[in-house]
């Protein structure tokens, strides 16, 4: 398995898992980019990277959100409906969330099922990393007893 170095402010490192992919880029009518992220087709539909990454996810019988920070929803599509979290995920948001003191660096997807928990991030190969915000939140995130294999860089490209 593949993974990925993250340095702490204070010195420590972590080894965080990593996934490759490769999407095809959605050629049909417009859509809201969000200021221009690269839109995804699968199976017929446009998708951003975290969009397409929660289906992957559902697609290995898990539940999940797209963590959409720029507008501050739960989405699990490209419309603008908030999806309501289940009580104990919302518990551990609110928790991740008292422990970094924000939403800011949130990773991009959380998906569930049987007790298991992912956290993933979506980052486009050769045009994106890890950004130090990011790196807060995962500190703040482990800060709360949850593993280190429950967090995933998932790196894509065309």
């Amino acid at each position: 398995m593949e993974t990925e170095q993250i340095s702490f402010p204070s010195g420590e490192t972590v080894q965080v898992q990593k996934r490759a992919f490769v999407f095809n880029r959605w050629t049909g009518a417009p859509v809201d980019t969000y200021g221009g992220k690269p839109v995804i087709e699968l199976g017929g539909e446009p998708l951003f990277a975290e969009l397409t990454l929660l289906r992957h996810f559902q697609k290995e019988g898990y539940d999940g959100v797209w963590v959409d920070t720029y507008r501050n929803r739960f989405r699990r599509s490209m419309s603008e409906e908030s999806v309501k979290l289940p009580q104990s995920i919302r518990e551990l948001y609110n928790q991740i969330m008292a422990a970094n003191g924000r939403r800011r660096g949130w990773w991009d997807v959380m998906a569930w099922k049987e007790g298991e928990l992912v956290f993933a991030e979506s980052k486009w190969q050769g045009q994106d990393h890890i950004l130090p915000a990011q790196k807060t939140w995962l500190k703040a995130a482990l800060s709360t007893d949850l593993r280190l294999n429950s967090f995933v860089i998932c790196e894509w490209r065309f």
